[in-house]
């Protein structure tokens, strides 16, 4: 697909463009595609790691001040006019409202990403404004327009994989925000009613990600954890950087969402690509491969114990996900959409 789609100069927003980056880590790896899809890039983003930018592309670093940051926005946009003839802006709805005027002047085609379960005001004053909003799923763009185009998530295939070199280990584990929307609570319950059945299997459940400033919430889930008599059993850790969440999915038998969002999760997907089976809750998953609901607990319960007792990958859901979510083929999508 190198460079089949070269007329398709694009200025992107993203934002932020580092490997570390414990939310937005991804952003580099879809950078990279764009890149090769479509030739080189100018790239705006509040943080911006320059080893990150793709070679031949331009970086430019916002900053975190906002009034800067739209006037830097305004000045990029304007500097290098020249270098792209449409606009691609990443899970922010508020820079197409703040680069609008100068993109409207310069006759420059706005089109934005958007997965997320809210329906913000930024993102209704800015559907007027864009040619066509992407998103993952119906679930992921729940505001009513006819701009909407449904591509599914971007999951680097190549980067998540089986490794056979890995072990498994007795690990059920939750990659994501720790934040309350997630339903940290409920995998808890869910857990103490597993142990309840299986007294003796042996297991522990990690939650690994960013907390985000919700440490009062963490300090809960211990203690809820403590009162279902789990404490021994659940750790919390640190997010780590996007190139190593790989060996975080490949060690574990078990990948545990509870969250009630209603969109599909790129970290379930993730998992599901690295062979790792998933319990999740949510109609978004229901017909994905090796998505296991979570509805029906005496049920999932007992999947749960036989998951525990195998070493198995599920190369079925992996062939899923490469077919219906593989970023090569979002790139390529979103980029035959781009006019």
């Amino acid at each position: 697909m190198e460079n089949s789609h070269n007329s398709k100069r694009l200025l992107i927003y993203t934002p932020t463009l580092k490997h570390d980056d414990p939310v937005f880590g991804f952003s580099v790896n879809w950078m990279a595609e764009f890149a090769k899809q479509a030739g080189p890039l100018v790239l705006i983003s509040r943080y911006v790691d320059e080893s990150d930018v793709p070679a031949g592309s331009i970086g430019v670093a916002l900053g975190k001040a906002w009034l800067p940051r739209i006037l830097k926005i305004w000045y990029s946009a304007f500097k290098h006019r020249k270098k792209y003839d449409a606009v691609f802006v990443h899970m922010s709805p508020e820079v197409v409202l703040a680069g609008w005027p100068i993109w409207f002047i310069l006759r420059k085609p706005i089109y934005l990403w958007y997965a997320h379960g809210a329906i913000p005001l930024a993102l209704k004053l800015a559907e007027p404004l864009v040619k066509l909003i992407f998103a993952s799923s119906e679930t992921g763009l729940r505001l009513p327009t006819p701009k909407a185009r449904f591509v599914g998530q971007g999951i680097d295939t190549e980067l998540f994989k089986p490794n056979p070199q890995i072990k498994k280990e007795n690990i059920i584990i939750t990659v994501s925000r720790i934040t309350p929307a997630k339903k940290y609570a409920d995998s808890l319950e869910f857990l103490a009613k597993y142990k309840e059945k299986y007294p003796n299997d042996k297991w522990i459940y990690q939650i690994v990600g960013p907390s985000l400033g919700h440490e009062e919430y963490i300090g809960s889930l211990k203690q809820k954890a403590e009162q279902l008599g789990l404490a021994d059993r659940f750790q919390i850790l640190p997010a780590v950087e996007y190139t190593q969440l790989p060996a975080v999915y490949q060690r574990a038998k078990l990948f545990l969402s509870t969250s009630e969002t209603g969109s599909i999760d790129k970290v379930v997907l993730e998992a599901l690509v690295c062979g790792v089976p998933v319990i999740a809750r949510g109609a978004g998953y229901q017909k994905i491969t090796g998505v296991i609901s979570f509805n029906d607990k005496e049920v999932t319960i007992q999947k749960l114990h036989d998951l525990l007792e195998t070493q198995s990958v599920d190369a079925l859901a992996r062939e899923g996900v490469i077919k219906e979510h593989g970023l090569a083929r979002l790139i390529c999508l979103i980029l035959d959409c781009i006019k």
